[in-house]
């Protein structure tokens, strides 16, 4: 089961139920949805029981808090899938570091060529969704050569929340300085 299949799970749901707003398709899928202030660093966590399944928001968060983890959810679940394919259409003994990373970072105007997003960035945002709405939000993130995401920091303009896939982690925090880099990248390294 690859993350094709997830995506494409995904856009079932967000076809059947008309959103893509995770509480609007949990409410329709009878999923309770509660908030809980067991742990203070955990952001949340599902679960369940009698066959019902539950997801417990942390209730220490505030609500921008928690929106911009879901956003940050959205991207790492769009780079995991767009690099994972990416990867797959390689071939046998490559990997991605051997990939044009160009294809996977913003690039600068440059003389007559226009300041854009290469090919796969271009398919992260459009796969995240959270870029239609914020055009100036930006991430970076870091995978392994075969494309398993290793880190993420997502910046919306006013938080930033990072991922750490190692940790299971998101950790967020206001932005202090109000001007954001550049653009988005993702970088691949051979751990």
């Amino acid at each position: 089961m690859g993350n094709s299949y997830i995506y494409n799970k995904v856009e079932k749901l967000v076809k059947k139920f008309k959103t893509r707003d995770p509480f609007e398709i949990l409410e329709e899928m009878n999923v309770i949805v509660g908030e809980t202030d067991r742990y203070e660093k955990l952001k949340g966590y599902c679960f369940m029981s009698c066959q019902t399944i539950y997801v417990m928001v942390s209730s220490f968060l505030s609500e921008e808090e928690k929106k911009i983890v879901a956003e940050t959810r959205m991207v790492v679940m769009a780079v995991q899938t767009v690099a994972s394919e990416a990867y797959g259409h390689l071939g046998a003994g490559k990997d991605l570091c051997s990939a044009n990373p160009e294809e996977w970072m913003f690039h600068a105007a440059s003389g007559s060529t226009p300041a854009g997003d290469g090919k796969y960035l271009q398919e992260i945002k459009k796969l995240a969704e959270v870029f239609d709405s914020n055009p100036k939000a930006i991430f970076y993130a870091t995978a392994t050569a075969q494309g398993k995401v290793l880190t993420l920091s997502y910046n919306n303009g006013v938080y930033t929340c990072t991922y750490n896939a190692n940790e299971q982690s998101y950790t967020t925090e206001k932005n202090k300085n109000t001007i954001l880099p550049s653009g988005s990248s993702v970088v691949f390294d051979n751990p």
